[in-house]
């Protein structure tokens, strides 16, 4: 009786001894998985809190640039310039394509048009390193104009001034029309050579 006694005390002292461990290595893997959980969140949060505090850093610092875009006064026939507060881009390629996407809607003033012809479209902009900007226009640029030594000045000029104006490292403008020179827009003005700053029609 004492040797079964003593075997059926073992074998109730090792189920008991398993059932500890199971339960040991149970609540140090949740332990683990909890720890874990605890870090992760708290890292997420100090990640969120860090971005915001980044942006608002970059928020800051973003600087604006005032730029001048001439549009056309009808009434008066001459152009009149807008100024426009936008972000100061790093890049001055940047910056003229800002200035003639401006020049391409509508003005503030109701009473000023823009020089460019309707639906015209800017296909690409570049400064080269001499300060000659190659501005690219899509064909509406002369199938939709007007026509006319004055209107065709005007749709120069507004170019021509609104980024000679605003950017002092232009200096000078060469339009193109899908990648291409052309010899005119409406037949007064030679557009094969590059302009700087603005014409006058010969009285």
């Amino acid at each position: 009786m004492n040797t079964k006694g003593k075997k059926k005390k073992r074998t109730q002292k090792n189920k008991k001894d398993k059932v500890f461990q199971k339960n040991f290595l149970k609540n140090i893997i949740l332990w683990s998985v909890f720890t874990f959980c605890c870090f992760t969140c708290i890292y997420f949060l100090i990640s969120i809190k860090y971005k915001k505090k980044e942006k608002k850093i970059e928020d800051v610092t973003i600087k604006s640039a005032s730029f001048q875009v001439y549009f056309f006064d009808a009434g008066a026939d001459r152009l009149v310039r807008e100024f426009y507060e936008m972000k100061d881009f790093p890049s001055i390629d940047r910056k003229a394509e800002a200035i003639i996407k401006i020049l391409l809607k509508k003005p503030k003033n109701k009473k000023l048009i823009s020089p460019v012809p309707d639906g015209t479209k800017l296909l690409n902009i570049r400064i080269d390193s001499n300060g000659l900007a190659y501005v690219d226009f899509s064909n509406e640029f002369l199938n939709n104009h007007p026509g006319g030594s004055t209107s065709e000045m005007m749709t120069i000029n507004s170019v021509v001034k609104s980024l000679t104006k605003s950017l002092p490292s232009v200096k000078a403008v060469q339009f193109l029309v899908e990648g291409k020179k052309f010899n005119t827009i409406a037949g007064h003005i030679n557009c094969e050579l590059p302009f700087k700053n603005e014409i006058e029609m010969n009285k």
